[in-house]
Order: C-alpha cells, then structure tokens, then sequence
C-alpha cells in the first residue's frame, strides 16, 4: 500500500509539475482616454515590424494603436504623421531596407534607420503626389491565408499627374506602362531573373527589363465587381531557368508555358482552371480541376477542360496524378472549400478533397481515410493548416492534431465549443493558446493534451493578436478589456 502511495504521489506531483511549469498571467492594459472602445471585436490585428520598438494594434475601426507606458494609447509620429486610421504599408526590400508608406490624405514615405526610427523620406523632384503603391497584388497560393503585412519587397512606385515613377533604389524615374494602364490600376511586378508582368483589363503583359517594350502574352476576361473575385486577386509565377519551363498562377487558374534564350517573351500554351496545390518538395503545380470565375471566347491560351480530378501542370498539356483518385472538395453549395499545406516532418504535400484529405508523394496521391475512421462526414468543413510548428484540421467545431508519422487525432478542447474559439501560436512565449467569446477562461498548452488556465485573463475573449516585442508577451482583447499574457514571473516594463 506504501508503495503504491508514493507512486500515486510522484505521479500526481509530476502532473502538477507540469502543468505549472510555465503559468501565464493575463496583465491588464490601462486604456488612454482618448481610445474608444466601441467597435473592439474579433477583427484586431497587431503588427511588429523587426527594428521597430513599437508595434502597431489595429481593435476594429479605431484609429491605430500601440502600448506605452502600461497603456493602449493612439500611435503618434511616423509613419503615420499623416493618418493613424489605416495600418501603414510595410516594405522589406530585396536590399533588407525597411520602408513605410500611407497614401491617405498626403502621401508620405518613411526609411526605417540604423537607430530603429521611422524618417521621412525625400522623393527630390516629386511632390504633389497623387498616391504611393507597390505590387500588393504579388500574392502567392502558398501564402494565401497569411496576413502578408511584412512579406512585401516592392519595388515603391509614385504616381503623379497620371504618371507613373519608381521612387526606392534609384532616383524618381518615370516607368513606362503598358498600353491602356491607368493610375487606378495595380502597378508592374518585377520577377527576378525574368522581367516585368502586368495585367490591364485582363490582358496580361511582358517586358525583359525597363528599356524594353511591352509584349501582351495573355488575355484573361477579369471582374471589376467589388462583389465578386477577381482572378488576378493572386499573381504568382514560377520559373524553372534551366528548363525554361514558365507557370503563372492566377486565383482561379494556371497559365502554362515557357521561355528560354530562343524566346523574345514568354510563351504560354494553355490555361487550366480550379484548385492550385503547390508541392514543395517536388516544385510541381497540381490542379483539382474545376470552373474558371471568368470565361471569354477571346481567352488566351486556350482553357483545357478535363474530367474531375487533380491534375498536374505538366508541359504541352495536364496529366492526370497517379495513386488515389477523387474530387474536389466543396460545400454544400458547390463553393470550393480547398485547403493544403506542406508537411516538413514526411516531405508530403497533404491535400483536402472530397471525402476527407489524401497526400502527395511528388507522383502520386494517397488516401488518408484512416483520419475519418469513426468520424462519417466529419471532415467536411475541416480545413488544413499549418500553427507554429504543429499541423492540424480545424473548423469552427473540432481540431484534429496532425502528427509526424500522419496519423491524426481529435484534439479533447478544454471547454465545450458553442461559439467560435481559435488558437494561436506565440512565439514570444513559445506556447499555443486556445479562446473564445464563450469560454470562462483562456488556455495555454504545448502538446495540446494537458491545458492550463491563463490567469487573469477575462471573460469573453475575441482575440489574441500577436507578439508584442517590447512587451514580451500576447496581446489580446475582449469587447472591453485589453491585455498582454506573460509570464507570470515577468515583470517587463510595457513600453
């Protein structure tokens, strides 16, 4: 009986032990009173930029914010001199320069400096500028579902008087457009090692480098519905030098092609529409085929149309992928509900589809039914993704923690689930952290099977944002309380 005492107790005081190695405290932030609360919710967004001591915190439509002296006060300065209701545009460059910029009202362009402050930035000959922009519409399928505030490299174009300048690298020099561009439309994308792309209309053009002329090699019909998808709402291209083999990856389609040294300008064969999976392993384009969001009898290349399926983007014409055979997935009504992602730890891209999820081996597909074993129709809203360093299929409801080896279980989540509830990864704090506007509490866990209370966080959280650096914790709200969590050890000034 002693014994098994003294294991009951070295068991219990391990448990214990674990569970309270790393508490997290919840400290409350002051609230200046110039801050209103009145439209905090869920759509809160915190940006760090690396060099910047203070980051910028977006709660709802309110002007922009920031942490000083323990308090969620207004951010003042650059390089939102001008207007602090909009984050500013953030641009790391090919050169690793920081820059920002805000078009409203005045345009301005600040350099971040050695010693971590925003300057303004003089554009010599210009000013009177009508607005600033970059290739915000450099979007990439990989990236898709990422907040892409940090992942911009330019270039920084000015326009003034329906002109169009480069104004970052160089001094201000007047770019030439492509016929029919406007300075409404988004600017050029400069793809290293192959040249400039832009789309006008639909129409989509090419140019080696910036003395030569534009050459049109596409023509997609395009929405100019603010309420409907554009396909040009991503624009990424891939190009392999050595084979000269070209992709350009739209929302909704792939343009196949090529280009080599016998070539003025790319040259694309045809387009395919529907789902776009990326293999990083193998560089391959898949495609689970389906309907284009646009479609025109002056198209160009010509859209190959091919039964259900996916398909991989291979020269001349697609391939059906080897292995598993099965559909897209889509809802209830008929909307695409794709997700992929790349799995480090087994080299396999893993895919959704109809009736649950399946891998990718570079040749083939595989089908992972072992994961809706049990679970009929329960992996129908599920979406996978990636969390830090751990993968999972999640929706509105379940979790489903996706190990190492591919074998996946449902997460057991602290507390029953009637609203909306997410989790988050900090990498300041090096745990996750699961929420809702529903639970009592706010947990932290590293393994997703024991879950610790977060103390002092408040009732009704909606959002845990993201890394605060110079308070070295979570920043995170509820509709009327503001916080950071910490360790509970810490006690970091807030600045």
């Amino acid at each position: 009986m002693l014994n098994r005492f003294s294991i009951f107790l070295a068991i219990a005081f391990a448990w214990n032990s674990a569970l309270h190695a790393e508490e997290f405290c919840a400290v409350p932030l002051a609230v200046s009173n110039s801050v209103s609360n009145e439209h905090w919710g869920s759509q809160t967004e915190v940006l760090t930029v690396p060099g910047f001591a203070n980051s910028f915190i977006k709660l709802g439509r309110n002007e922009i914010l920031t942490i000083k002296d323990r308090a969620l006060t207004e951010f003042e300065g650059p390089p939102l001199s001008n207007w602090n209701r909009l984050m500013p545009n953030i641009i790391i460059d090919r050169q690793g320069e920081t820059w920002a910029y805000t078009t409203i009202r005045e345009p301005a362009l600040f350099r971040l400096t050695a010693n971590g402050e925003f300057e303004r930035h003089g554009l010599s000959s210009l000013s009177d500028l009508d607005r600033l922009a970059d290739p915000d519409w450099r979007r990439t399928h990989s990236d898709r579902t990422d907040r892409r505030r940090l992942n911009r490299d330019g270039p920084i174009f000015a326009v003034k008087s329906g002109e169009l300048y480069r104004v970052v690298g160089t001094p201000p020099t007047k770019v030439q457009t492509p016929p029919g561009w406007d300075p409404r439309m988004p600017v050029p994308i400069d793809i290293n090692g192959l040249g400039d792309f832009a789309h006008v209309d639909g129409r989509i053009w090419y140019r080696t480098g910036s003395e030569s002329s534009w050459q049109q090699v596409a023509r997609i019909k395009d929405l100019l519905s603010l309420y409907s998808q554009s396909p040009f709402s991503i624009f990424d291209v891939l190009f392999i030098e050595d084979t000269g083999r070209l992709l350009l990856l739209l929302e909704d389609r792939a343009l196949v092609g090529r280009f080599d040294t016998d070539l003025r300008h790319p040259i694309f064969d045809y387009q395919f529409s529907g789902d776009i999976v990326l293999d990083q392993a193998s560089g391959k384009v898949l495609v689970w085929a389906g309907e284009p969001l646009t479609q025109s009898r002056v198209d160009e290349p010509k859209l190959i149309t091919e039964s259900e399926g996916l398909w991989e983007m291979t020269p001349g014409t697609p391939t059906r992928v080897a292995g598993f055979q099965a559909l897209a997935r889509r809802t209830s009504g008929g909307v695409p509900y794709m997700s992929f992602v790349f799995h480090e730890p087994s080299g396999l891209t893993l895919t959704s589809h109809s009736n649950g999820f399946a891998a990718y081996d570079g040749e083939s597909l595989i089908d992972l039914s072992e994961w809706r074993e049990g679970r009929p129709s329960a992996t129908d809203n599920l979406r996978l993704t990636k969390i830090g360093n751990a993968y999972f299929a999640k929706d509105h409801q379940r979790l489903l923690k996706i190990e190492s080896d591919l074998s996946a279980a449902e997460v057991v989540l602290p507390e029953t689930v009637e609203w909306l509830w997410d989790v988050v990864f900090s990498e300041a704090l090096g745990s996750y952290f699961l929420f809702s506007p529903a639970w009592e509490n706010t947990y932290s866990t590293k393994d997703f099977i024991a879950f610790s209370i977060v103390r002092d966080a408040p009732m009704g959280v909606r959002s845990l944002s993201g890394d605060v650096a110079s308070a070295h914790g979570l920043f995170g709200n509820s509709d009327g309380d503001a916080f950071v969590v910490q360790f509970c050890g810490e006690t970091a000034d807030l600045k």
